[in-house]
């Protein structure tokens, strides 16, 4: 197992405990997916169409039962699909050069 270490700047001290909990979710939530195959194989609007997916999931979620775990699970999919395009979006980068 690696470790990301992330410097984060002083004016967002209170926010460093919940961010490093947000980004373990998603890593967690990354790796138990990790079996299936990436969406970064798709295009950037197709994994934009994911990310409205799951947009749609946490708001059902959290207008049935925002204070369920599944709650913030789903955040951690909307987060993941942002990472995902990311990736695809630095793919396409690479490539065009």
């Amino acid at each position: 197992m690696n470790n990301v270490v992330v410097r984060t700047p002083s004016s967002i001290d209170q926010y460093t405990r919940l961010l490093e909990s947000f980004v373990y979710g998603m890593v967690q939530k990354l790796d138990k997916n990790s079996h299936k195959e990436t969406p970064t194989l798709n295009t950037v609007p197709e994994i934009i169409d994911f990310l409205k997916l799951e947009i749609d999931e946490f708001e059902t979620q959290f207008f049935e039962n925002k204070d369920d775990e599944n709650t913030v699970v789903e955040l951690f999919d909307i987060a993941n699909f942002a990472f995902l395009a990311y990736i695809a979006l630095k793919h396409q980068h690479e490539y065009a050069r």
